[in-house]
Parts: C-alpha cells; sequence; structure tokens
C-alpha cells in the first residue's frame, strides 16, 4: 500500500454521516510569515539546542526579541565550550573512562556532557549577537515549575508575544525495551508540555505558537513507537487548538524532515530583512 492507502484504510472517521478519511495533500509555504511585532518577549522551549536554538536566533536577531529559553540541561560552570577539538577528544576521552570505571554507561555519560557544551556554545553565541535572553532549567510538564518560570520572566520582560515550542525527548529502541519512564519523559515534552504551555499561556497577548514537530507522527520509524504517538498527539492537539482558538494568536504546526543549519541558510524568511 502507498502511504495514502495505508491511511485511509486505518484511519476512518464519520462526522454528521460523512466519511473522511486522511490523505498526503502538498501545500505552498506561505508567501509571508507571521506578522511579528519587533521588540516582544517570546518563550522558547528546548530553545538551547538543536535547530531550535537556531530558528530562535534567527528571528531574535531580524526581530530585536527577547528570548526566554526554556531546557533540562544545566549549563553548569565548565567552559568547555572554549575548548578546541583536540582537547574535546581529551575531554571526551577522559569522561568515558571515567564512566567505564564507576560502572556507567560511557557513551551516556559523554552524551550528558555533549549536551552541556551544545547550550553553553548556543548561549555564548546569542550573546555575540547582542540578544537579551535568559535561560532557564524547567520541564515544561511540570506545571507549577512552568507556572513559577513563566511569571518571574513576565516580571521582567513583560507579557510573551510569541512561542516556538521545539522541547521534545527521542530514545530508539525496540517496543518491548522501553521504560516506562522513557515513554513518559517522551509524551512529556510533547504532549503533556503542550498542554501545560497552552494553558499557562492563555492570558498572554500571542501573535504567533509555533510547535515543531516530526514526520514520524505520520509516517513512524524504527524504534520510534513511543516518539511517533508523541508527535501525532501534538499535532493533534494544535488542530484543536487552532480551530477553538483556545490562546491568541496564529498557530503554525511545524514538521521538520532532515533539516539542518545550512538549509536553513537557504530560508529567504531569514535571510531577508
Amino acid at each position: 500500500l502507498s502511504p495514502e492507502q495505508g491511511f485511509a484504510r486505518v484511519e476512518v472517521g464519520y462526522r454528521r454521516d460523512e466519511r473522511h478519511a486522511i490523505r498526503l495533500v502538498p501545500r505552498p509555504t506561505p508567501a509571508e510569515g507571521p506578522r511579528i511585532s519587533p521588540g516582544g518577549q517570546w518563550l522558547v522551549t528546548g530553545g538551547a539546542r538543536g535547530i531550535t536554538a537556531e530558528v530562535a536566533r534567527r528571528l531574535a536577531v531580524r526581530f530585536g526579541l527577547r528570548l526566554v529559553l526554556l531546557g533540562t540541561t544545566p549549563p553548569g560552570d565548565e567552559p568547555w565550550e572554549r575548548l578546541d577539538a583536540r582537547a574535546l577528544e581529551t575531554l571526551k576521552r577522559d569522561v568515558m573512562i571515567g564512566a567505564r570505571a564507576t560502572g556507567r554507561k560511557p557513551n551516556e555519560a559523554w552524551d550528558a556532557v555533549a549536551r552541556v557544551i551544545e547550550v553553553r556554545r548556543n548561549l555564548a553565541a546569542l550573546q555575540a549577537c547582542g540578544i537579551e535572553a535568559s535561560y532557564h532549567v524547567c520541564r515544561i510538564d511540570d506545571a507549577e515549575a512552568l507556572r513559577d518560570t513563566l511569571s518571574a520572566a513576565r516580571a521582567s520582560g513583560g507579557p510573551f508575544r510569541g512561542v516556538i515550542h521545539g522541547a521534545g525527548f527521542e530514545h530508539t529502541g525496540r517496543f518491548d525495551r522501553k521504560t516506562p519512564a522513557e515513554v513518559h519523559r517522551t509524551l512529556g515534552g510533547k504532549v503533556s508540555g503542550l498542554v501545560g504551555l497552552v494553558d499557562a499561556l492563555r492570558h498572554d497577548p500571542l501573535e504567533a505558537f509555533v510547535a515543531f514537530g516530526s514526520l514520524t507522527g505520520r509516517c513512524g520509524g524504527v524504534g520510534q513507537t513511543d516518539y511517533a504517538l508523541a508527535n501525532d498527539l501534538r499535532a493533534t492537539i494544535e488542530i484543536i487548538r487552532r480551530e477553538l482558538a483556545v490562546t491568541p494568536g496564529d498557530v503554525y504546526d511545524t514538521v521538520l524532515v532532515d533539516v539542518s543549519r545550512q538549509r536553513l541558510e537557504n530560508l529567504n524568511y531569514f535571510n531577508t530583512v
């Protein structure tokens, strides 16, 4: 079966006695992006790492935005981001040897350090661009922590004008080997976290709410059962929120497919001032 035939056979619904099925429909990229007021404060989840950090930086440069970044990786105090390639290889070797000696998984130990390095590098890049940004360690599926963090940000920078929801967690593995903690964490960022954001930002004068997702939510992926579920639920929540206008502002449901920083260089929206 082609993807369209598969979707049409297994996803069928009836509304007012009409049969509805899903099929893929090509849609051109909008000629214009959202209307963004210069100088506003934007919330960015997962905003200090990956493609989310790159998009946030470019938007902030173009529109003079103040960024409130939420993440789960503490930036620490070690200036590892200043190390050259040789020094990083030495650090990686030492971390992995130390992990092995203490019964920990070497790759996981290094991944934790690599995340810190990426966060610190991206925060330094924002500062170098003259962007006013603050970074907060906060799980967005923790409603109380999220509410407190956003309240403090509003007190210093005013209400939020926009949101980029890029937080997420993905751990590839066989379904029978996935732990409940991994599944809960995967759903927490994309689903529970999104619901919490919608509720916490209900009274902010939002101009745009951009949610990043993955094609995995529609087409699946090897070892990504929980990640596919999380992205499909996220998209469903966005559709409902758009139809009910739960929060103000335009809703943008964005699916990222093999997007690299080099490919971002070719996006006219960021290059046109």
